[in-house]
């Protein structure tokens, strides 16, 4: 059977969409506002975009960035709310990977409240908050433009992807950092080194330099007598 909603010419599925999604909107705010989406709809939106100088991009680096810049601001109360729902799913990521099963049920509650708070913070876009608007063969994209919002998206981007708990803290400085690969326990900033820092102390280098003399006196002995 045919899909009947492709059918339907895209302009007149946008026009019902923002019917609902503003009713009290105006039509000719209305019909203003669907041009200038339809307009927009060649263009690739997106809430975080990647960094263009980079060669390389990772999955999940940009909103776990924004996310980073976000709760390095100025503190507030919704971003305490963001953060506490941030935990319990980081929580509830940890357990499902661990596979315990008590972990899961003691903190499925905690999961769903901390999804239906982030839920309400995008439900305000629609409302009150501004927010810019695209359209694809999905339909109507709405794409969030405030601070809250657009963290409330990063979360439950990364906790769709099982990406939250890339988010760590770096064992020398203690910052948090978005972890690129699994293994990594160090942040990447150039200038403070936090990798090399953290195991080059001088008992490392102490403890490196008996080891290696120890190896060549080895090696020698093992090779004695077979030079001519």
């Amino acid at each position: 059977m045919a899909n009947e909603i492709r059918q339907v010419p895209r302009n007149v599925q946008l026009a019902s969409q923002l019917k609902l999604l503003c009713p009290r909107m105006g039509e000719k705010a209305r019909a203003r506002l669907q041009q200038e989406i339809e307009s927009a709809s060649q263009r690739k939106e997106s809430a975080f975009p990647e960094d263009q100088g980079r060669k390389r991009r990772y999955p999940g680096e940009a909103k776990a960035n924004y996310l980073l810049s976000y709760f390095r601001s100025k503190k507030t109360r919704q971003q305490q709310l963001l953060m506490r729902s941030l935990r319990s799913l980081r929580e509830v990521e940890a357990a499902f990977k661990n596979g315990d099963v008590k972990a899961i049920h003691k903190l499925g509650p905690a999961g769903a409240r901390a999804h239906s708070l982030l839920n309400k913070a995008l439900a305000r876009l629609t409302r009150k908050q501004p927010f810019e608007a695209t359209v694809n063969d999905a339909g109507l994209v709405l794409i969030p433009t405030t601070a809250e919002s657009k963290a409330a998206l990063a979360i439950l981007l990364l906790n769709r992807s099982k990406r939250l708990n890339r988010l760590r803290k770096c064992l020398h400085c203690g910052e948090m950092f978005y972890a690129r690969f699994p293994q990594q326990l160090f942040c990447g900033d150039a200038e403070k080194k936090c990798q090399w820092k953290h195991y080059h102390t001088p008992e490392w280098r102490k403890r490196n330099r008996d080891r290696n003399r120890r190896d060549q006196s080895e090696y020698r002995k093992r090779n004695q007598g077979r030079r001519r």
